[in-house]
């Protein structure tokens, strides 16, 4: 069986890894053009990554322009981090309370 990925998944992806890496630094400006061709993806897959990645805090839209990597600094990181530890204990607790026989066997 074959995983399909959406494009715009994979567009996301993609642009997250490369400002969580920092192959797109802070402060850079990029450009929905730019990534298409790097991405190899269509406008519309793009587009739609942006729009997300804006709504997450991880890039500033500029109108007709592009769009600039959100700056952060430690108290963002340390924000983020104890969201993560929350998200976190929380899907453990889910999944411990709804883990069947063969799951807590499998995972011993």
């Amino acid at each position: 069986m074959s995983h399909f990925e959406p494009a715009a998944a994979k567009a996301y992806r993609a642009l997250e890894h490369m400002i969580v890496t920092l192959e797109l630094a802070p402060a850079s400006f990029v450009t929905e053009g730019a990534l298409i061709e790097r991405l190899g993806l269509g406008r519309t897959p793009v587009r739609e990554a942006f729009n997300r990645l804006e709504r997450d805090g991880l890039v500033i839209g500029r109108p007709r322009q592009g769009y600039v990597v959100a700056e952060f600094n430690l108290t963002m990181f340390r924000e983020a981090f104890d969201i993560r530890e929350l998200l976190d204990g929380r899907a453990t607790e889910l999944a411990a309370a709804t883990a069947t026989a063969a799951d807590k066997t499998r995972l011993r």
